[in-house]
């Protein structure tokens, strides 16, 4: 089997604002194969050894020695492609080394209805361990890139010792978190309080990958934040540019820039609009 080295960092779209691993160089082992009793095969394939710690987020250190000989397989996904559809069969969870993700839900009405966002070194798919079905669908907000671990072999490493054991609690709490999150912002009194909870939610995920907490890029629509805030798009766009006329954040498209997250934090904290001062 041929060994071809190549830069893993070079799969990632110099657009994407994401926060992303340090990628160096790797010696990856090009195997086409299909997935067995998958309907949407993944193009070409790629097993890699995870003994690098950068290329495994959430996941246990390399001294361990859990992940000698290990390779789970590299997978690029389309923006607009699922990693996953609701109701499917578990049988992996998903690392997010480059990309976002949309969490949705369909309702009776034929509506997707949008519950969260995954950015690069969270953990897709715990949704699916209670029932042993996944109770979401898993969308790309732009090309990503993932790693797909058999949840059958994530078992098998969690019984050989207590870190992997630990890193799974953590990925259940992180998901227990998420949920907690998401009534949060659905718990806003109003428009305004609900949109300044999700662009600090998006502040802090930047600046706990390393990125700027104040100047960023969102990939998911204006649609889609309504949706996941419990608001009509037009409702999400009115209050962006409420917003925008304070001072409080600057808005190009997709692009937002806050000017004064203290005066953002007050939106949250339910002090209104009208307490700001001019």
């Amino acid at each position: 089997m041929p060994i071809t080295a190549i830069p893993v960092g070079s799969l990632t779209s110099p657009l994407s604002p994401w926060p992303q691993p340090a990628a160096p160089e790797v010696r990856i082992p090009f195997r086409a194969r299909g997935e067995a009793g998958e309907a949407r095969p993944p193009p070409r394939p790629r097993e890699q050894d995870l003994s690098d710690e950068a290329l495994r987020p959430g996941l246990p250190a390399r001294s361990s020695g859990l992940l000698d000989g290990a390779a789970f397989v590299l997978r690029r996904i389309k923006i607009g492609q699922p990693a996953y559809l609701e109701g499917d069969a578990l049988q992996s969870l998903f690392a997010v080394l480059r990309g976002s993700f949309k969490a949705s839900v369909l309702l009776r009405d034929g509506r997707d209805q949008v519950t969260g966002f995954w950015m690069a070194g969270d953990l897709m798919g715990m949704d699916g361990i209670a029932g042993g079905a996944h109770a979401l669908t898993a969308t790309a907000l732009e090309d990503s890139d993932v790693w797909v671990l058999p949840f059958t072999g994530m078992q098998a490493m969690s019984a050989q010792g207590p870190q992997w054991q630990e890193a799974m609690c953590r990925a259940l709490a992180q998901e227990v978190v998420r949920e907690y999150r998401h009534m949060q912002v659905l718990g806003g009194t109003n428009t305004e309080t609900r949109l300044a909870y999700f662009l600090l939610e998006m502040s802090d995920a930047m600046q706990a990958r390393g990125y700027s907490a104040t100047e960023f890029h969102l990939r998911m629509s204006r649609a889609e934040i309504g949706s996941y805030l419990g608001v009509a798009l037009e409702t999400v766009s009115r209050t962006l540019s409420a917003f925008q006329q304070l001072g409080i954040i600057g808005v190009h498209k997709r692009h937002i820039t806050i000017h004064s997250l203290d005066a953002l934090r007050a939106v949250r904290d339910g002090e209104g609009l009208r307490a700001l001062p001019d």
